[in-house]
């Protein structure tokens, strides 16, 4: 591969890019991104890895991929820090709570993230929402998570359904459609959002 990575120095404008997004980043903006990267840097290949920001700084860290678009905490910034990896907050990305319009909590509006320590939890695998969870609620709130899964659909189904509570990114849930909403109710945090 020396050859390739000479070939990259002498000619900047071509090679590779891997690309770490998390799975919501990666359905909004992937398309729109791959056609104006393309059309920018025609001779540069573009390799897109999708996963948890969690999985994603741990590539950045073994340097299997190259720029990664995460949510990111105190933590993790000090973690990339330790590790000389730049990184740049592009923009706050809000959080809501999403439970069962059956669910007691679904008469709120809006709360603290704190109302929701004696919840039962279910969770995008191995997400950034879990560690500031564990930072916020302590590590009592470990025992309150139900279930992890690698699919924000499959998540929103289970509360269709009446279980427990999720929290995901706001813009994933003003995306879709009235009918996946439905059954649903959202809850805005007062005090829970994260830089991206």
């Amino acid at each position: 591969d020396a050859e390739n990575q000479a070939e990259e120095i002498r000619n900047p404008l071509s090679g590779q890019v891997r690309l770490g997004l998390g799975p919501i980043t990666a359905a909004r903006v992937l398309p729109t991104f791959f056609k104006h990267f393309a059309d920018l840097y025609p001779q540069i290949k573009l390799n897109v890895f999708q996963g948890g920001s969690i999985d994603l700084i741990d590539m950045l860290i073994n340097r299997k991929i190259d720029v990664g678009v995460i949510t990111a905490s105190d933590n993790t910034r000090n973690q990339l820090k330790d590790n000389n990896i730049a990184w740049k907050d592009v923009f706050k990305i809000k959080y809501v709570a999403v439970v069962s319009d059956k669910h007691p909590l679904a008469l709120k509006e809006s709360t603290s993230i704190k109302n929701f320590a004696n919840e039962t939890f279910f969770l995008y695998h191995k997400s950034m929402v879990r560690e500031i969870l564990l930072t916020n609620l302590g590590e009592e709130f470990n025992k309150k998570i139900s279930g992890s899964f690698d699919s924000y659909d499959t998540i929103r189904d289970l509360f269709k359904a009446g279980m427990g509570v999720t929290i995901l990114a706001e813009r994933y849930m003003n995306n879709l459609s009235s009918t996946d909403r439905e059954g649903l109710h959202i809850i805005q945090f007062q005090d829970f959002e994260f830089s991206l």
